[in-house]
């Protein structure tokens, strides 16, 4: 018998209606043939999309740290999986923040302001549908799905509108990357699942079921083991994070601001790692903060010598990742809280700094700074909204980005002293390179005609760089509204790891005693 049961606020499916605006105006649009009325029909969807996001947002309670909105309905039973939907503090935030970064980039992305194929519009649909489904999973086949969903749209925006000599080889380099992270995911998924079987006696893949008891050790190190490296490659993560350059470079703006915008790996890590297999990550949070805070080292360096923005933009992302990711292992609230809140920052900021690259490739062809000096004197708003958001980027106080960045490292340091020191020494290079960059390719006397006959922001565009700037700086301002519904759940997923950890530490040390219990029998 199916089973379907919704939450009473806000009173209807509107998780499932969030995920299914989107394709269901692709559709229309692909059957549309007027192309400006697909296009708007697509915009449409995205809006559409934003809207039901923030009431749910609104709608979310801060103060319940469990899943809210939830949508079940039995789709494989012998399987143990279903058509499960919820949101809780760790995703509620992403719901919204993913829609605005679609909307945006229909709006102003290069290859969106330009007559070209209908069906860049509808992948990005698809897209989007697939990202947020990822996000409202509460089943964790279900969240594979629309994991895997993400692959093929990602694959056809940068085979129809990417920036390589060979689009379809970028687009088939991407795939398999993509493929290489997807794959041990699944792994770890079904074993995960099939370990909570041998404990509870019946196969469920619910994330509430998965999470409640705690995977022998053997089984737990191998779930650990394939989740850990699949999202490390999505993050992506050091040292798994050669294949991001590469596909950034041959992807269209659009592509740009998703992968580096919108953090799926590191969410990965506060969703399914941690919780699936705590005790490894318990054991092995040394060594993965270790390489983190050396990731946020090695990304700082390499970006001081980039000088093409795209390039900049990505180890930068590779930065904040490897702290994300360090905060989040540290195994603190607090860590927990500034990773989320970090992530939320590069679906602004990030995303936001890519759009802006997008606007300045397409009235230079290039985003070179040794070849764009002075283009404050032609693009003032443009130079305006690029450096709000650097500041965000980089954690200024007063920006988007301050809070994350604080929190995380307050997580780090919480891990060791010599981890927090390193991180810090990173987030440095991150003012240092951004400013050098800022400094070069906008400040100073335009020498180049391009770049002195550069427009400035035009009609969607003004309005896309005073939204940004209202987020970074609103946000930077009232940090507690978005951190505030984060608390209950960190808090309680805390307060799980740590009884797991404590129980199992229990049961060792009881089974290690009993041999000398029986000993000592024998000898009475």
């Amino acid at each position: 018998m199916q089973d379907m049961t919704f939450s009473s606020a806000p009173g209807f499916p509107i998780l499932s209606l969030i995920i299914l605006a989107p394709l269901l105006a692709a559709v229309a649009a692909a059957l549309m043939r007027d192309p400006r009325q697909a296009r708007k029909t697509t915009q449409a969807g995205a809006a559409t999309s934003l809207v039901l996001s923030i009431v749910a947002l609104v709608a979310f309670r801060a103060d319940f740290a469990g899943m809210q909105m939830t949508e079940r309905l039995a789709w494989l039973p012998s399987l143990g999986i279903d058509y499960a939907l919820g949101i809780d503090g760790i995703s509620v935030l992403f719901l919204p923040m993913t829609a605005l970064v679609f909307l945006a980039i229909q709006w102003v992305a290069p290859e969106a302001t330009q007559k070209r194929n209908r069906w860049v519009d509808i992948n990005l649909l698809i897209l989007l549908s697939a990202t947020l489904g990822a996000f409202a999973a509460t089943d964790a086949i279900l969240f594979f799905v629309f994991f895997e969903m993400a692959l093929v749209p990602g694959y056809f925006l940068i085979k129809l509108s990417g920036t390589a000599p060979d689009p379809a080889r970028a687009a088939r380099n991407y795939m398999v990357v993509m493929l290489l992270g997807s794959l041990p995911v699944l792994a770890g998924l079904v074993m995960a699942g099939l370990g909570a079987a041998e404990v509870t006696g019946q196969l469920s893949f619910d994330m509430a079921a998965l999470s409640r008891f705690a995977l022998p050790e053997g089984a737990e190190l191998a779930v650990f083991a394939f989740l850990a490296f699949g999202f490390a490659i999505k993050a992506p993560a050091l040292p798994l994070h050669l294949w991001v350059g590469a596909s950034v470079a041959a992807s269209p703006v659009s592509m740009m601001a998703w992968l580096l915008g919108v953090k799926l790996g590191t969410y990965g890590f506060l969703r399914f790692v941690i919780p699936l297999a705590p005790g490894a990550a318990a054991e092995y949070a040394p060594w993965v903060i270790g390489v983190e805070v050396v990731a946020i080292l090695y990304a700082g360096l390499i970006a001081l010598g980039r000088r093409d923005l795209r390039s900049l933009l990505v180890f930068s992302s590779i930065g904040h990742v490897g702290l994300m990711t360090a905060a989040a292992f540290s195994g603190t609230a607090d860590g927990w809280r500034g990773a989320i809140m970090m992530m939320l920052n590069a679906g602004i900021a990030t995303a936001g700094l890519a759009l802006c690259i997008g606007m300045i490739e397409r009235r230079l062809g290039h985003a070179d700074v040794r070849a764009m000096g002075g283009l404050i004197a032609s693009a003032p708003r443009l130079t305006a909204v690029v450096f709000v958001a650097g500041l965000a980027l980089i954690g200024v106080p007063g920006t988007s980005g301050f809070v994350g960045e604080i929190l995380s490292l307050k997580g780090v340091f919480d891990a060791g002293w010599g981890f927090g020191l390193l991180a810090v020494s990173g987030v440095v290079l991150g003012a240092g390179y951004f400013l050098t960059a800022y400094q070069r390719g906008f400040l100073g006397v335009a020498a180049r005609p391009a770049v002195a006959a550069a427009p400035d922001l035009q009609g969607r565009e003004r309005i896309f760089g005073a939204g940004i700037i209202v987020l970074i700086v609103g946000t930077g301002l009232f940090p507690g509204v978005p951190e505030s519904l984060t608390r209950a759940t960190v808090a309680a997923q805390i307060d799980r790891q740590t009884t797991l950890l404590a129980d199992r530490q229990a049961a060792s040390i009881m089974l290690a005693a009993m041999p000398e219990t029986a000993a000592g029998r024998e000898d009475m």
